[in-house]
């Protein structure tokens, strides 16, 4: 239902339908719409369910890539490898790659001119420097859900102040920073993780 759902697919056919007959058409549309790869993150949602529903949950992913013929790549916590490894066929097929946190490198600086970019302000944003970057991989451990709660809020803050920019000023105010490192420790300590299935 969440993949009809993801591809536009009408809710009341979701409703209306046996669980086979969602599977076949679920199917359906994804080879008519060319479907070559299949994302899915926060797969440690599986660590939820019981042993039984895991074990469900792992076939439909196993019979999704066979019969399919696509890529799957399931993104979230360590712990969710373990579920993902404790079945023998998936084990052989599966790259785990641990994302490590941001440097204040040139990448860095990519993502945040990006970032700023989509954001309502009418001014430009001075954010190309290297202290503004070593201030954000400081204050955030190189953790990008941090990294963009904070520029969220700094651009809130020039918003309602009429600056209508962010530039170091404002990310340096302590305000912008609340409860945003604890988030990054907590996150920094379980290393998200992206495991790639290849295809086949």
């Amino acid at each position: 239902m969440q993949i009809l759902k993801a591809i536009g697919a009408p809710l009341d056919l979701s409703r209306r339908r046996h669980i086979l007959s969602l599977r076949e058409t679920t199917f359906r549309l994804l080879r008519e719409v060319g479907t070559q790869m299949l994302m899915i993150d926060e797969i440690n949602s599986i660590l939820v369910g019981s042993a039984r529903r895991q074990r469900q949950f792992l076939q439909l992913l196993r019979f999704l890539s066979n019969e399919l013929q696509v890529a799957i790549v399931c993104a979230g916590v360590p712990e969710a490898r373990f579920a993902l490894l404790s079945d023998p066929q998936l084990r052989s097929r599966v790259a785990d790659v641990a994302l490590e946190p941001w440097t204040a490198g040139p990448e860095l600086q990519d993502f945040v001119n990006r970032l700023v970019q989509g954001l309502p302000l009418r001014q430009p944003s001075p954010v190309d420097s290297v202290k503004l970057r070593r201030l954000l991989i400081e204050r955030s451990g190189g953790i990008t859900l941090s990294i963009c709660r904070a520029v969220e809020r700094a651009a809130a803050v020039a918003i309602r102040n009429r600056k209508e920019r962010i530039d170091l000023s404002v990310l340096d105010d302590a305000a912008i920073w609340q409860g945003i490192r604890a988030d990054a420790d907590r996150v920094g300590r379980l290393r998200p993780s992206v495991l790639a299935r290849t295809r086949g």
